[in-house]
């Protein structure tokens, strides 16, 4: 946890090792590691580590400090050179070491190194037995975290909660008051009461807080003040409300420790009264036990049994969960016993009962985890049958206090991309589908249409037949559907190789059952009957390519060249010609007719001589090569789609971030002297289709003058003006529309593109925290993609592009091997209906 909170404590040794005239700076900073003040220590020990540089003990203790109050970063940098430097002296150097790659997501490396330290271990036994076992479970964790990431993707609507409820200190432990909207959380942000820092791990002291969640955003409310009075100057935290929701049970910590500066904790109990909340009264000692923690109470479905956590005599492991039953009716609770059958060695906390599937919920970092505190479920009527939650709710790094209403939950975590040093997440309880895959068609190489096989895995069923799978296309339509076979197999064939596909899975199920399915296997491979339709014989496509001069032979620059439709006069495409006269219309249709025209000074479309013009028709079974109109080499020709831009209403002006992909489309094809770009001008269906086609036009321009202006040959690119005529989404709304307002780029004449970005359009009352968090990216990537200076700027409806890789994407991002050729696949659900049910979140993707 970073800075993490006084509630909680993780797994920690104290070595320390005879070092003779240590400096002051050393003394100082085990006096303080000593009193648990580890942010203070780790100042002290760095001090001192810039006078000697070579102290292994320093390097040590300054490790552990950073492990402490989560800088894990750090502490593998730490831990690792102190393994380098002495791993004989510091054996669990390496244990912390490959602790420190787990909790960074680092899992290949975290079980390499886990490895190594029981293989040296057994050599030489010099650490506990207890260490031994964790190393191995530890090393189990891993083995799951991998295989877990490549389970499909189960949509929980897993969301980061902005300010106020979160802020930049720990921000834990929401318990659910009312309608799933209402909550009480625990923080550590400095206050009028509290501003002074709490030494041990950070932050302010404690108080319970109190939001609900409005129509836009969450807010204070009339409850708070009266709840919120209960604070005082020390400590308060983790809580949870009796059914009727009269009664209030909280932690709070105010008897002094005797050994430090610290205080310890207890549960107390407050009741609801006509004025407010009454004065809360402590438990009694056998929940209490005097001079022992204890804290975050829960309650199980009939209000007999008090789960909570403390450190007293008689436990299991470091932190444990135990339970005491009430007695007579009110507050007289008898003696309290450890759930042995949770416990470990090591530290379980944040205990909640879920009452509708009669289980309890609680964080460990000694079991099987992701990271370190995982979030587990504790099922059956002894509650001895354990298992990890699994993604999203678990992470590579702590995971904890999470609670379930009706239809929402909420838990912490201090993941990378939250505000805080820990921050609340709230997710949906019950989920509609899963997502198998999403497909880059555009990234198959040498393909014009493509199959998607995959393989459904049994899980818990006999039978695995008959289940629906589907595919939706970028803008969530329904492109396809299938069943598996008895085996489980599906088979998608000839989908056209551009675009992206998402694959999902029908499932319906919950955040506390077990998930049924999993996904074996999926490739995607060139369809064998993947010619263009229509192209005849062995020829792919051609290249209509000349070159404009006047009587004299001069070439003609800047001649817009306009191709028709023999057939219909319909105009298809349109080009200008380079310094040297040339022009070329790259992958056409061998089976069609075609006309050349020029546009005159008039503004009017006149044919001209191909005797005289030296117009040639060149078949193409390969690559176009730009570099001599006469001698095209022989190959196939291919057209990739590259990155749209998008347009405000009624508008032809290029935005912060159509700039931003033109420059990348520039990039891109500037080494590549054969490439040519077509662009298609579109709209929405506002206005009539005429005016939509000269709009079309303009925007086109624009992108192709931004182009040129920029360094790319004139004949290079053809811009064509589509106008309303290829809608991508419902022009009904105002998002459709705003998808449909575009400028596409696509590549001809070879070459492998594989997007960067794609497009988000902005939902109302939206942040780019928000956007942030669904993408598991970071704000100041999103402006720095999009071109934006500050959030003012946004408005709903916006396009913003968000990053289609980054590193930062580990929960909803996986990489499969298709061919020798990596097809990212990246988990964002579009929204879509499909017989009357709504799949997925409306993010807008595509």
């Amino acid at each position: 946890m970073k800075r993490g909170i006084v509630l909680l404590f993780l797994l920690v040794v104290v070595s320390v090792f005879a070092v003779d005239r240590k400096s002051k700076e050393t003394l100082f900073g085990d006096k303080y590691f000593e009193v648990e003040d580890y942010y203070l220590a780790a100042e002290y020990y760095s001090v001192a580590l810039t006078k000697e540089p070579t102290n292994t003990y320093i390097k040590y203790q300054l490790a552990e400090c950073e492990r402490y109050f989560s800088a894990y970063d750090k502490a593998e940098v730490m831990y690792n050179k102190v393994m380098q430097q002495d791993e004989v002296n510091y054996p669990l150097s390496r244990f912390y070491y490959a602790y420190m790659q787990k909790v960074n997501g680092k899992y290949e490396d975290a079980e390499t190194n886990f490895t190594l330290f029981l293989e040296k271990q057994k050599e030489t036994p010099t650490v506990d037995q207890a260490y031994l076992d964790l190393a191995k479970m530890h090393f189990k964790g891993c083995v799951m975290a991998l295989e877990e990431l490549q389970k499909p993707y189960r949509d929980y609507a897993f969301e980061l909660l902005d300010a106020p409820v979160n802020s930049e200190e720990s921000d834990f432990a929401a318990s659910i008051y009312f309608n799933d909207s209402m909550i009480v959380m625990s923080s550590s942000r400095f206050n009028e009461k509290h501003a002074e820092v709490d030494g041990r791990l950070g932050g302010a002291y404690l108080d319970n807080y109190v939001y609900v969640k409005g129509e836009e955003d969450w807010e204070k409310s009339s409850f708070s003040s009266p709840l919120e009075a209960l604070n005082t100057k020390f400590h308060e935290g983790a809580s949870v409300f009796s059914k009727d929701r009269n009664k209030f049970y909280f932690t709070r910590c105010d008897e002094p420790l005797k050994h430090n500066a610290g205080y310890n904790c207890a549960i107390y109990v407050s009741e609801r009264d006509f004025e407010g909340w009454t004065e809360a009264v402590k438990l009694n000692n056998n929940v209490n036990m005097p001079g022992e923690y204890s804290a975050q109470p829960a309650l199980s479905e009939g209000e007999d049994t008090l789960f909570f956590v403390s450190k007293r005599p008689g436990g299991v492991g470091m932190n444990d969960i135990w339970y005491s039953v009430r007695e007579y009716g009110g507050e007289s609770w008898g003696e309290a016993k450890n759930l042995t059958v949770v416990n470990t060695p090591f530290v379980e906390v944040s205990p909640s009962y879920y009452a509708e599937d009669g289980v309890l919920l609680f964080a460990s970092n000694g079991h099987e985890s992701f990271g370190g505190l995982d979030i587990f479920i504790a099922r059956g009527e002894k509650l001895d049958q354990i298992e990890n939650i699994g993604l999203p709710f678990n992470s590579n790094k702590d995971d904890f206090f999470m609670s379930l209403g009706e239809n929402k939950g909420y838990l912490t975590s201090n993941r990378d991309f939250g505000i805080g040093h820990d921050d609340i997440f709230r997710f949906d309880i019950h989920y509609r589908l899963s997502l198998l895959a999403t497909i880059d068609a555009d990234s198959i190489p040498n393909a014009e249409m493509i199959d998607i096989l995959g393989k459904i895995g049994r899980g818990k069923r006999s039978s695995v037949a008959g289940l629906r799978v589907f595919i939706l296309d970028e803008d969530g339509e329904l492109v396809v559907e299938t069943t598996t076979d008895s085996e489980g197999n599906f088979t998608f064939e000839g989908l056209p190789a551009e675009g992206v596909y998402s694959v999902y899975l029908d499932e319906k199920g919950s955040i506390t059952r077990e998930a049924d399915y999993t996904l074996d296997n999926i490739q995607v491979v060139p369809h064998s009957n993947s010619a263009l339709d229509g192209f005849e014989d062995d020829t792919k496509a051609i290249s209509i390519s000349g070159k404009l001069q006047d009587k004299e032979g001069n070439p003609i620059v800047g001649a817009e060249v306009v191709l028709l439709d023999a057939d219909t006069d319909e105009q298809l495409k349109t080009t200008t010609t380079n310094e040297d006269g040339e022009f070329v219309f790259s992958n056409l249709d061998p089976s069609k007719k075609y006309k050349v025209m020029v546009r005159d000074e008039n503004g009017d479309l006149v044919e001209f001589d191909y005797r005289n013009k030296e117009v040639q028709v060149i078949e193409h079974k390969g690559e176009v090569n730009t570099s001599s109109l006469d001698l095209a080499k022989s190959g196939e020709v291919s057209r990739v789609h590259f990155e749209s831009i998008y347009f405000d209403f009624d508008a032809d002006k290029l935005r912060a971030e159509s700039k931003k992909v033109l420059t990348e489309l520039i990039d891109f094809v500037k080494p590549h002297g054969h490439l040519k770009i077509e662009i298609n001008g579109n709209t929405d269906a506002i206005g009539s289709e005429e005016y939509n086609l000269v709009l079309g036009k303009k925007r086109g321009q624009n992108a192709y003058d931004f182009l040129v202006s920029n360094g790319l040959d004139k004949s290079d690119i053809v811009v064509n003006s589509v106008g309303e005529k290829n809608p991508v989404a419902e022009n009904s709304t105002e998002k459709g529309r705003q998808l449909n307002r575009r400028v596409e780029f696509f590549i001809v004449g070879g070459g492998k593109y594989e997007p960067t970005a794609k497009v988000y359009v902005l939902e109302k009352r939206t942040s780019l925290s928000d956007v942030a968090a669904k993408f598991h990216t970071s704000v100041e990537e999103i402006k720095k993609l999009n071109g934006i200076e500050n959030e003012s700027e946004l408005a709903a409806h916006r396009p913003l592009r968000i990053r289609n890789t980054g590193d930062s994407d580990l929960n909803n991002t996986n990489v499969f091997e298709v061919d020798n050729t990596k097809t990212e696949v990246v988990a964002v659900t579009p929204k879509t209906e499909i017989n009357g049910v709504v799949y997925g979140k409306d993010d807008g993707s595509g």
